[in-house]
């Protein structure tokens, strides 16, 4: 990684690692409100 400036320059190597991070950051977060949903509707369901 490079700074010239204000600008960063990555490389596409660089750029993929940050794009998978991003990836499984927004799969898990996905995940945990669908958790959280479902735990909601059995909240709700009378037992």
């Amino acid at each position: 990684m490079k700074k010239i400036f204000n600008h960063y320059i990555l490389s596409a190597k660089e750029m993929d690692e940050i794009q998978y991070t991003i990836d499984w950051y927004h799969k898990y977060k996905i995940l945990a409100e669908l958790e959280w949903k479902s735990d909601e509707k059995d909240a709700e369901a009378p037992e």
